[in-house]
């Protein structure tokens, strides 16, 4: 190996592993970082890849009536379900929910797969009402940053990984919200 080509290798080796040391710290802040593809040039950027889906409402229950969840007497639960959906690597497998309280308590559940590993499926939920108007988000319970992503980590290629995250949102929305719009990013 030439001279020219060990000393690109290290400086690689060098930038990418300063960038990982970043993309955890900023994980931890909740800030989302894109890499460049391996063999690429440091200069070149790679733009995100991103897309929307929506889900309307499949029903509307009385505390006690839904499945598997357990709610305050007097609350009432919306669950939204989503079709299996791909972006660059991450796939979100079918049957991932958004289940909403009245008392504005919501709670995800889904299934995600990478084919590379080292990813992050990022996504964005907008609360939508009967003509499709933004009237809210909602926030994750856990998030420094910006409160309104969800990060969930697809660190190891070809495996499947189940998330869970809680979150909430401004219960005077609770009568308007029919439909949630998902952005999500890989």
């Amino acid at each position: 190996m030439n001279e020219t080509k060990k000393s690109r290798k290290l400086m690689n080796r060098r930038t990418l592993g300063g960038v990982a040391a970043l993309a955890v710290a900023a994980g931890t802040l909740g800030v989302a970082m894109g890499m460049p593809n391996e063999g690429s040039s440091p200069k070149k950027s790679v733009a995100a890849k991103q897309a929307t889906e929506t889900a309307q409402a499949t029903g509307v229950t009385q505390a006690g009536d839904a499945k598997g969840i357990v709610t305050k007497a007097g609350t009432e639960t919306k669950v939204f379900t989503f079709r299996t959906t791909a972006v660059g690597d991450c796939r979100r497998m079918n049957g991932a929910t958004w289940k909403l309280s009245s008392n504005g308590h919501a709670y995800f559940k889904g299934h995600f797969w990478s084919s590379s590993g080292d990813d992050a499926w990022l996504m964005y939920a907008k609360l939508l009402d009967h003509r499709g108007g933004l009237i809210g988000y909602l926030h994750a319970d856990r998030n420094p940053g910006d409160s309104r992503k969800f990060v969930i980590n697809l660190s190891e290629a070809n495996q499947i990984v189940t998330a869970g995250r809680n979150a909430y949102f401004a219960d005077h929305l609770w009568d308007d919200v029919t439909t949630i719009s998902l952005t999500r990013h890989c």
